[in-house]
């Protein structure tokens, strides 16, 4: 069954010249409208599914689309982003696309009916490979034969460029991503599955320890669907003393989202802003 967590339009900001985003995880739909000149987010629809209730992607995509406003329109531009853990960032000198689904198995281990890809950053010379089950990739381009794809590793590391050391935690509903900066590098980018605070805890600590990074003097850094009233959220400020909100470059959010705390945005919108 599908649910909608976020519905958030800005109809006074719309030019009709938006880039249509469609981000896809395995519990997850969210989408979302840019406009192409300001670059200011118009639109933000967030949908939530069991994976195990509802097994056929296909008709989450269909419930999606049945009651989403931003889906219902035509868009020429469609950029879907997959969210998904099976993803490595390798130079780009070492990406041959006839070896992806070998270095994809041996890290993550042998998988049928999947579609692997990947994609290169000519600026940051690193390329992401990927691969998502096939009836992910068949269902939306049945429904967006027009569209394009890349990973969220990859968007993500690019907006790393000028960091200089810390710690990023970008919660969805059960799962989170992290990763590591040190020395202005990405040394880290995994995703992990949690249901306790201390599930979180045991991953930030065990990885500074991992890196040679005092947790007692890293920023962390925390973005997505976490509520500051929440145990998850108190367990943390107990044991990392510095913790703090991510936060969005410049002025990107139309005035519909001022009734939202902007940090539950950030790990859709850092790729694209």
């Amino acid at each position: 069954m599908v649910q909608k967590t976020f519905g958030i339009y800005n109809p006074e900001t719309a030019t009709g010249a938006e880039q249509f985003y469609l981000e896809l995880g395995k519990s997850h739909v969210a989408t979302w409208l840019k406009d192409s000149n300001s670059n200011v987010i118009s639109a933000f629809e967030l949908f939530e599914y069991d994976a195990e209730m509802s097994p056929v992607f296909a008709n989450v995509l269909r419930d999606v689309k049945l009651v989403s406003k931003i889906m219902k329109d035509y868009h020429p531009q469609v950029q879907v982003i997959w969210e998904n853990s099976e993803c490595l960032l390798v130079p780009a000198n070492y990406y041959h696309e006839q070896v992806s689904t070998q270095y994809l198995n041996i890290v993550f281990g042998n998988a049928l009916h999947a579609d692997v890809s990947g994609h290169t950053h000519t600026a940051t010379r690193t390329a992401a490979v990927f691969r998502v089950p096939r009836a992910w990739k068949e269902a939306v381009v049945m429904t967006y034969p027009n569209a394009t794809f890349e990973h969220k590793y990859l968007g993500l590391f690019n907006s790393f460029n000028y960091d200089r050391q810390g710690l990023y935690a970008f919660f969805y509903r059960n799962h989170f991503i992290l990763v590591v900066v040190k020395q202005r590098k990405v040394q880290l980018m995994q995703t992990f599955n949690y249901q306790t605070p201390e599930d979180v805890l045991y991953y930030i600590l065990n990885t500074c320890n991992q890196y040679g990074m005092d947790y007692e003097s890293t920023p962390v850094r925390v973005s997505g669907l976490i509520d500051f009233k929440s145990s998850l959220y108190e367990e943390m400020v107990k044991y990392l003393p510095d913790v703090a909100v991510d936060s969005l470059p410049g002025n990107r959010l139309g005035g519909a989202f001022t009734e939202q705390p902007v940090h539950f945005f950030v790990p859709f919108f850092k790729t694209t802003t």
